[in-house]
């Protein structure tokens, strides 16, 4: 497609800065970012497979539990270690599943 129409606008310094990071961080270059960002154009995003998703509610619940765990610690209690290795072992586990 071809662009003929251009957009002047004018930003500080600063807010320059965080736009041409952002494009940068998303890959884009300022034009494409700043035509996305304002048109709400959202690419797709790979949809990921029951297995994954699987996954992923093992690795936050594994994150959940090391959660609570600091927290006791934090607050000078202690912590079993029995909880400690089994969560230990779930990450473990989680971890072969990923790594194949």
């Amino acid at each position: 497609m071809k662009r003929t129409k251009r957009l002047e606008l004018r930003l500080s310094e600063d807010e320059y800065g965080q736009i041409k990071e952002n494009a940068r961080m998303c890959g884009n270059t300022v034009g494409r970012f700043v035509r996305e960002r304002s048109m709400m154009i959202v690419e797709p995003r790979p949809s990921i497979s029951e297995n994954e998703t699987q996954l992923l509610r093992e690795l936050s619940s594994i994150g959940n539990n090391l959660n609570q765990i600091a927290r006791q610690l934090n607050r000078g209690e202690s912590v079993s270690p029995n909880v400690v290795e089994r969560s230990n072992i779930m990450l473990n586990t989680v971890l072969k599943k990923i790594l194949g």
